[in-house]
């Protein structure tokens, strides 16, 4: 257990979630109600319970609520600060953004919208910087990915190649969990940026983004029917 880093977590929890909108009431997507708790408040219990407890909320449209949320008693069992975009930055520029609360050579970040059960010790280790190792992804195997865009790894697990979604059949996908050195962006001068295609120009350039696969299922709430089957199926997911 030694090499396991209990490091710093990014939330991405500026979206909105226009597809959950009828069942939002104006809220952010990550204050969407699941049993009448918030879904925040499921995620970070569930992060929590695999060994992370600091945390960074990366927040844009509807920050105030999720302000006075934070505020609440439940919230005091966790380490919380928080990063506010004045503009839309994008996911890049959100990530990019939340670093500057990060005293650590490497974090977490995760979709704020997501959650994911099972071990992921694997994401927690450090990455394997001498082996060019700049960014992990959290990868789950599906068997049918129609809904997902594909992700394909070499024999030594960096990632060589991401798919669109629509095509069927068992496939592994990305989990939206990520691991990345503080210094990824260093070459990157735009504040606005979007994370998914800096990952992809990253990986045809260069071999510095690893997959690892986790033993588990996630769920999207940006989904209306994952919402739902949340709703059903909370306790499997903390």
């Amino acid at each position: 257990m030694r090499d396991i880093n209990y490091n710093s977590c990014i939330i991405l929890a500026g979206g909105l979630g226009t597809r959950l909108a009828p069942l939002l009431n104006g809220k952010p997507k990550c204050l969407a109600q699941i049993n009448n708790k918030c879904f925040l408040k499921i995620l970070l219990k569930s992060l929590s319970s695999k060994g992370i407890n600091n945390f960074v909320l990366a927040l844009g449209n509807g920050h105030e609520q999720v302000l006075e949320e934070i505020k609440k008693p439940w919230a005091k069992n966790f380490k919380i600060k928080y990063v506010i975009e004045k503009k839309q930055l994008g996911t890049g520029g959100a990530i990019k953004n939340a670093l500057n609360e990060i005293s650590e050579n490497e974090c977490l970040v995760m979709n704020g919208d997501t959650l994911i059960t099972g071990n992921i010790n694997l994401m927690k280790k450090k990455l394997d910087i001498n082996n060019s190792e700049l960014i992990r992804i959290g990868l789950i195997e599906v068997s049918n990915r129609s809904r997902y865009g594909g992700v394909k790894i070499d024999k030594n697990s960096f990632i060589n190649n991401f798919s669109e979604k629509g095509s069927t059949g068992k496939g592994l996908i990305n989990t939206g969990l990520y691991k990345i050195n503080k210094n990824v962006f260093k070459g990157i001068k735009s504040e606005i940026f979007s994370f998914e295609e800096f990952l992809s120009i990253e990986i045809k350039k260069n071999k510095s983004v690893k997959g690892v696969i986790l033993n588990g299922s996630f769920i999207d709430i940006g989904i209306p029917e994952d919402f739902n089957f949340l709703c059903e199926h909370e306790l499997v997911y903390v």
